[in-house]
């Protein structure tokens, strides 16, 4: 889940399987930040001043690299009954 922040620093934030993505106020662009704890995101997402959480516990401790947005982040896990003919349950054999 995208998560929009009220920050002169960072738009928005997101996790998945080890990356922060964060986009940024002041250029529009979003960065990846590999090899990062769940919790070194839940720290930015409860910090008083974003900006100040970023400084210290991300900007120098991991390597950003510009990325976009995961179209993936950008929802919730949809809800769906499994004889939702918009949502087909898929069989996935003996791969």
């Amino acid at each position: 889940m995208i998560h929009e922040h009220q920050s002169s620093v960072i738009a928005q934030s997101a996790y998945s399987d080890g990356m922060i993505f964060l986009t940024f106020f002041n250029s529009g662009q979003t960065y990846r930040y590999d090899g990062t704890p769940l919790r070194v995101h839940e720290g930015l997402l409860s910090a008083s001043s974003i900006g100040r959480y970023f400084s210290q516990h991300i900007r120098d401790q991991f390597t950003g690299v510009i990325a976009s947005m995961p179209d993936f982040l950008n929802t919730e896990t949809p809800e769906f009954k499994i004889d939702d003919p918009n949502h087909p349950v898929i069989n996935w054999g003996l791969w």
